[in-house]
């Protein structure tokens, strides 16, 4: 069944990006609905939230996830009808979604390509799609510019920026992490994703990224973060769990019995460290 793999995937980070996991969810959920044998609301409801609910746990870092999967559920809620008109709209809703954030990427692809310039050298870190998307945007209004990706330990999501962007015909380097103060004065501009941002003007992201703030800032290099309003949230940065993952996905098969060994993945970096904020209503500064 679709749920169980998409709950195993986005687990085992077979489905990164804060926004692919969003819409992975609610593909799962539009799966659930199409093969539902629920034969009232009240089943139904039941039967989608419990799956819901499971889907939210899987991450609990990224906001996109639970805002997208309430936002599906709130407006499931709200339907009436018989069982079978129910769960046809149920599932329309779902790819009015799905489209809903492929308009939005694109929005926030148009608004930050205008930032990239020609002969230009931008740094990326980890692995956003709606940071390629905003490259390949430049890219096919003719521009001419260099990429440097982070590798992005342990999951070296860097890896796959370096090979989306590169196939995208753009010049594409790859650095290890701790490469970047070296080469932040080649650096025009810095863009990353995001996986949340809070009501105290704060961006979690992937960890690395605020040192790269620091780094950029000191080098009077601007950094934009691209994030669609789904991953906005009224809640302070205090009160977003900042994940924590299995320390073997760092030592690999290494033995360190007398080290406690953190496998921190997420770090929170103050809005006033950067630029802007790329969204699809456009540059919040």
């Amino acid at each position: 069944m679709k749920l169980e793999k998409t709950l195993k995937d986005i687990k085992e980070m077979k489905i990164q990006g804060a926004i692919s996991i969003a819409l992975a969810a609610v593909e799962a959920l539009e799966d659930l609905i199409k093969n539902s044998k629920a034969k009232g609301k009240k089943e139904f409801l039941s039967e989608i939230e419990s799956a819901a609910e499971q889907l939210i746990q899987t991450r609990p870092t990224a906001v996109a996830l639970p805002n997208a999967v309430n936002q599906y559920i709130a407006e499931i809620r709200r339907l009436n009808g018989d069982i079978e008109s129910i769960k046809k709209a149920a599932f329309a809703i779902g790819k009015s979604l799905v489209l809903k954030n492929m308009v939005a990427t694109q929005k926030i692809a148009e608004n930050g390509a205008k930032l990239i310039k020609n002969n230009q050298t931008v740094l990326v870190h980890c692995h956003s799609g709606t940071v390629t998307a905003i490259l390949r945007q430049a890219k096919l209004e003719g521009k001419r510019f260099k990429v440097i990706c982070t590798e992005t330990r342990p999951w070296h999501q860097g890896f796959v920026s370096a090979k989306q962007i590169s196939e995208l015909g753009i010049e594409t380097e790859l650095i290890v992490d701790s490469a970047a103060m070296q080469v932040m004065n080649e650096v025009d501009l810095v863009l990353t994703g995001a996986d949340a941002v809070t009501s105290d003007k704060k961006l979690i992201n992937k960890i690395g990224t605020s040192q790269i703030a620091l780094i950029a800032k000191g080098h009077k290099v601007p950094m934009y973060a691209a994030a669609q309003k789904l991953k906005f949230t009224d809640k302070k940065s205090s009160q977003i769990v900042l994940e924590e993952r299995d320390v073997n996905e760092i030592l690999e098969g290494k033995k360190l019995p007398k080290v406690n060994v953190r496998n921190v993945v997420f770090d929170v970096t103050a809005l006033n460290m950067l630029k802007g904020i790329i969204t699809e209503d456009g540059i919040l500064r």
